[in-house]
């Protein structure tokens, strides 16, 4: 596990902590996950479970950051070279 990996998990256990409260840096942190999220990263797991606990935690708003995320995702869709398709199928869930 790298330290990237290791501080995107502590961060979705962060989120899942605080909640509705992380709100005010939301810009922030998907700053930091279109930063890191390239082709075939070996974070990609990661950032899609960070992405899955910021949709629990806002419930209804995250509509409003969903829109930020999509060229990450669909490039996840048109790349995705891991086996079985595995990214894609964690990302479609």
């Amino acid at each position: 596990m790298t330290l990237r990996e290791f501080l995107f998990q502590h961060l979705s256990m962060l989120i899942e902590i605080v909640r509705q409260h992380i709100i005010a840096y939301m810009d922030d942190i998907f700053k930091l996950i279109k930063e890191f999220w390239t082709v075939n990263t070996p974070l990609q797991g990661t950032l899609i479970n960070l992405m899955e606990k910021i949709a629990v935690a806002l419930g209804c708003e995250f509509k409003i950051y969903l829109s930020q995320l999509m060229p990450q995702m669909l490039r996840v869709l048109t790349h995705d070279t891991s086996r079985d398709r595995t990214v894609t199928i964690k990302l479609l869930q």
